[in-house]
């Protein structure tokens, strides 16, 4: 289902759009339409509708190229629900390559339950630059700031027009390695780990570059989110992770040679990360959190089993703020 990315570095609007109607069906029966015993949780939904490039932003890549963030958003066509949780994805590939076209399945697999779900496009390292780790670094910071402008567009929709019925309370972040990456520090990296923070060029990027909000679009709304949903990913620094933060669900191979599942060097980068095996002990007694562990298993987290998507969805519905 899944392409597998090779993470070559470290870390690192419904008018005038397109929409179509999809059928998507996975392993499980499709249920009947509203059956609310099974709303967030199984296949509610049979038809999806996609609203195709949505833009939800702008801003300027470190070669100085300006970038419109486009992003496609899936929602089921007969939910009357008012408020309806968000999860929204970013795709791997390295923070160099990629489209949102990657996380097409997971907003399905997700929508066919209820929710509404986003797959962002967001800045990547332009082809001219050299790729070093502080490069690498600082295109993980832009693709914070762009999932957090994403974040923010659906609360501004919230407040204005309410196009996709959101419930503020319940917005996920998630993605694939350089995805998760940017769920994850977009979570747990917060002002008051700057103040220490050892990644001291890092924090004055972040600070040169808007702060932890930056600058990507609507400014002014909220870019809180309930929990992150960790598919390959790592973090820079274990201790960003802080009691009572978002809520946590991660999968993740303990032979990936990609992103370490452990400890270790992402990709031969030189630069060591914590992967999710370690993020999930320290985030034991901080925040809600479950580790789906796949023994034997690579970078791409379904190339030997799917069951974990559906334990991803119930673990979901089960954090969602009543």
């Amino acid at each position: 289902m899944k392409k597998v990315i090779t993470m070559l570095l470290l870390i690192f609007t419904l008018t005038a759009c397109l929409s179509e109607e999809l059928a998507y069906e996975y392993e499980d029966q499709q249920l009947s339409n509203g059956d609310i015993n099974e709303l967030y949780e199984g296949a509610v939904y049979d038809e999806i509708i996609k609203h195709e490039d949505i833009e939800y932003g702008e801003n300027i890549s470190q070669g100085g190229e300006k970038v419109k963030l486009l992003m496609d958003i899936y929602e089921p066509k007969e939910s009357i629900e008012e408020k309806r949780p968000l999860v929204i994805f970013a795709y791997g590939g390295g923070f160099i390559t990629g489209e949102k076209e990657y996380m097409a399945d997971e907003c399905r697999f997700f929508a066919e339950a209820g929710y509404v779900a986003a797959s962002i496009n967001y800045r990547l390292v332009d082809s001219h630059i050299e790729r070093e780790n502080d490069i690498a670094k600082r295109a993980m910071i832009d693709a914070v700031h762009d999932m957090k402008a994403a974040i923010r567009y659906f609360n501004k929709d919230v407040a204005e027009e309410n196009l996709y019925r959101i419930d503020s309370k319940n917005i996920f972040a998630s993605g694939h390695s350089a995805g998760a990456f940017t769920s994850l520090h977009a979570a747990y990296l917060d002002q008051e780990d700057l103040i220490n923070w050892d990644e001291k060029e890092l924090v004055e990027y972040i600070e040169n570059m808007g702060g932890l909000e930056g600058t990507s679009g609507n400014a002014g709304y909220a870019s809180d989110i309930r929990g992150v949903l960790n598919m390959s990913g790592g973090l820079l620094d274990l201790n960003l992770i802080q009691e009572g933060e978002a809520v946590l669900f991660s999968v993740h191979g303990t032979d990936d040679d990609v992103v370490p599942y452990k400890k270790g060097e992402s990709d031969g980068s030189g630069v060591e990360i914590y992967g999710s095996y370690l993020i999930h002990q320290v985030a034991e007694g901080k925040v809600n959190n479950l580790l789906w562990t796949i023994e034997g298993g690579g970078h791409d987290p379904y190339e030997i089993t799917e069951e974990w998507m559906y334990s991803m969805r119930s673990f979901v519905k089960s954090n969602l703020i009543q």
